[in-house]
């Protein structure tokens, strides 16, 4: 029953949201491999999804972080929290043959990289507030996209730049380089 109540919450959480940047992963990545067929989920395709989400999870908790970042299980998807207990990104699984980057940001690089899960990319993003919000601050994250191979899924994971683009690129790639 609880692997199919977070079956649920997985679906859920990757089928929902608000209008986001949408990139298409084999035009933006130009990875052969990657199936964009976009079908329905079915009962063996939730299945799937949930046990390479179940992988994904099993692999996070073998990987070794820097001493000044933590991951936090307990949220879905999983967080990664800096020492002074702030949110600075996660890691989950991505979907249906694009991924969507988030509201009010702006790619301001990418970069093709290579990791033992495959190819994927990198990108540096500007985010800032919605202009109702009246807040004018800018910050910056990094996300990296792999696609998993032989399926319509990636895995996604980001982190917020605290000290600088390199550090957090840096620190980013040895999370994924561990997975």
């Amino acid at each position: 029953m609880k692997r199919y109540i977070l079956g649920f919450i997985v679906v859920s959480f990757l089928m929902t949201g608000c209008s986001q940047n949408k990139i298409d992963l084999p035009v933006t990545l130009n990875i052969p491999h990657f199936n964009t067929q976009k079908v329905n989920f079915e009962v063996g395709e939730q299945s799937k999804m949930v046990t390479i989400s179940e992988s994904l999870t099993t692999k996070l908790h073998n990987v070794l972080f820097p001493v000044n970042l933590r991951i936090d299980f307990t949220a879905s998807p999983p967080l990664y929290i800096n020492a002074k207990g702030e949110e600075l990104g996660e890691c989950y699984l991505g979907g249906e043959g694009y991924i969507n980057l988030p509201n009010h940001s702006l790619i301001k690089d990418t970069e093709d990289i290579t990791t033992p899960l495959g190819r994927g990319k990198l990108f540096l993003l500007e985010r800032s507030y919605s202009a109702a919000s009246e807040d004018d601050t800018v910050w910056y994250e990094i996300y990296i996209i792999v696609p998993i191979k032989d399926t319509k899924y990636s895995y996604c994971t980001w982190l917020k730049v605290e000290k600088s683009v390199e550090d957090t690129k840096n620190t980013l790639i040895q999370i994924i380089n561990q997975l």
